[in-house]
């Protein structure tokens, strides 16, 4: 009896050193379970032992390659529900597990479901034995048995180590956005690929350098304010930020980032996911630039300048100071559309606009009406500044303009209200302004007038 036993001991060894040596060399999972089997069945005779594998539903093993596929089903049913069991071991008779005749050349009096649990506490699959005797194992079979079913646990933990890294591998030289790992100290500790290819340096250069430095100096202190955010709260927090390349230009990315704490719930490092959004936040400089500026002239709109006027009016009231506003419509600019064409009178425009522009203060803010008519506001101004302003303009805009080898010359006629003489609302300025305007070309064009009553 003693020299079986040792000789068993000895088969077990010699099997459990099999099967390692499979894992350590990374072998097909599928192929390190059936090897599992199959050495269980030669230590035990009598007994029959396959696999269920949760997650493709999977049973692996030679005891049921001849068997109905509605028996394989049933019995990866029960394996199902013992997985959902606390129980160590299930047994379940198989004529009342099934609902349908067996087979009984299968001859299995019962049939025993064990589950394979991870180290995470994770069900993994579930250990199918089945007996051809209707007894109890022995102690000594469940030691053997117990053997296996850990290696069983190596191979599906390997099984999930390397989908790990392959999803690892596929994700690091694949994904476009910048994964960096920082400490609480705010140094990088990983950097994925993608620095590499997005700001230009190798992640092995970044590694313990202080993340802040590769920061836009505007940006730096910043850093420092978001870390401390993360590390009191526990969601995902998101900030957007500007990078700097290696080449010294700048991108835009929406950072993600959120604390990570080791086993002991303790702070541990920092997790932030960037995205470059550059592109994005141009687009949308771009959209807002139209939104308040004139697609021909590139100046302020309509829009941009009753904004401008709201706020200047707060400001006005509060300081009690005034200021002015010019309503300037050139004279007779259809002529110019009729003789040369819409393209030239586009073209003439622009460069009005440049030449009204070099003749106002820094101070003032030039925006176009619509069509032929712009206006000018001249902040803090008395009396006399805007007139001077608009005298100075005329004289400027009697200038002539070369077209298409053509000398062509034009006039402004200006309107002038002050506010808050003139009126305390935007549209009242603005009918005043308008008016004088028109009296300035009552008045024979070329003209500037102040409103009065």
């Amino acid at each position: 009896m003693e020299n079986t036993f040792c000789l068993s001991d000895k088969a077990l060894l010699n099997a459990q050193n099999t099967v390692l040596k499979m894992l350590v060399q990374n072998a097909p999972f599928k192929a390190v379970i059936s090897t599992i089997v199959q050495r269980l069945e030669e230590l035990l005779p009598g007994f029959h032992f396959v696999v269920h594998v949760n997650t493709s539903n999977q049973i692996i093993g030679e005891a049921f390659s001849d068997c109905p596929v509605e028996f394989i089903h049933n019995l990866t049913k029960l394996a199902n529900q013992s997985s959902s069991s606390m129980k160590e071991w299930i047994i379940v008779d198989m004529e009342e597990g099934f609902f349908f005749p067996i087979d009984r050349k299968l001859d299995y009096p019962a049939c025993w479901f064990k589950q394979v649990i991870s180290i995470d506490k994770s069900q993994q699959g579930t250990f199918i034995l089945l007996l051809q005797q209707d007894r109890n194992l022995t102690s000594y079979e469940e030691d053997i048995i117990q053997h296996f079913i850990n290696l069983v646990n190596l191979a599906f933990e390997r099984k999930q180590e390397t989908l790990y890294k392959e999803v690892y591998h596929l994700v690091e030289n694949n994904i476009s956005d910048l994964i960096t790992i920082i400490d609480l100290q705010g140094f990088i500790l990983f950097a994925s690929v993608s620095h590499e290819q997005i700001l230009g340096y190798p992640p092995n250069k970044l590694v313990g350098q202080r993340a802040r430095s590769f920061l836009h100096p505007k940006d730096q202190e910043w850093i420092d304010d978001y870390l401390d955010e993360i590390k009191n709260c526990d969601t995902t927090l998101i900030r957007e930020c500007r990078l700097l390349k290696k080449d010294g230009t700048e991108i835009t990315v929406e950072s993600k980032g959120v604390l990570v704490t080791d086993e002991h719930d303790y702070m541990s490092k920092i997790v932030i996911v960037s995205r470059d959004i550059s592109v994005r936040k141009e687009a949308e400089a771009t959209i807002k630039f139209m939104a308040y500026h004139d697609p021909l002239t590139g100046i302020p709109n309509r829009r941009k300048l009753k904004e401008k006027l709201e706020k200047l009016m707060v400001e006005s009231k509060r300081n009690q100071t005034s200021f002015s506003i010019l309503f300037i419509d050139l004279d007779n600019f259809k002529m110019i559309n009729d003789e040369y064409g819409h393209e030239t009178g586009d073209w003439f425009l622009v460069k009005v606009t440049e030449r009204i522009n070099n003749c106002l203060p820094k101070n003032c803010f030039l925006a176009r009406w619509g069509g032929d008519e712009f206006a000018v506001i001249i902040p803090q101004s008395n009396d006399d500044l805007p007139h001077s302003i608009a005298t100075n303009l005329l004289e400027e805009m009697s200038k002539p303009f070369i077209i298409e080898g053509k000398v062509i010359t034009i006039t402004p006629s200006i309107g002038i209200s002050i506010f808050p003489r003139d009126g305390e609302d935007i549209k009242t300025l603005f009918e005043k302004a308008d008016k004088a305007m028109y009296w300035a070309k009552d008045n024979g064009k070329n003209n500037v007038i102040t409103y009065h009553i």
